[in-house]
């Protein structure tokens, strides 16, 4: 998992894990940057497995998850 996604977000804005339902409150997730599904990095990892890439769990495409960088800075 190698892509860093750069985007302004609401950080009092609280998503859900794709695949554990839990709230993602901490900066410890990844997105897919064709649906924009969050996970877990935890979640992700075991999800991957031992297939070496990456592959969204919504989409189904390969190489499109990455970690994402928030500002703090909201609105823009």
């Amino acid at each position: 998992m190698g892509n860093v996604i750069n985007r302004k977000k609401n950080p009092n804005e609280l998503k859900s894990c794709l695949i554990c339902w839990e709230k993602i409150s901490t900066r410890e997730w990844v997105e897919c940057v064709i649906c924009n599904i969050v996970l877990h990095k935890l979640c992700e990892k075991k999800y991957r497995g031992e297939k070496g890439y990456c592959e969204c769990p919504h989409c189904r495409r390969i190489g499109t998850i990455g970690t994402v960088c928030c500002s703090t800075e909201w609105p823009l």
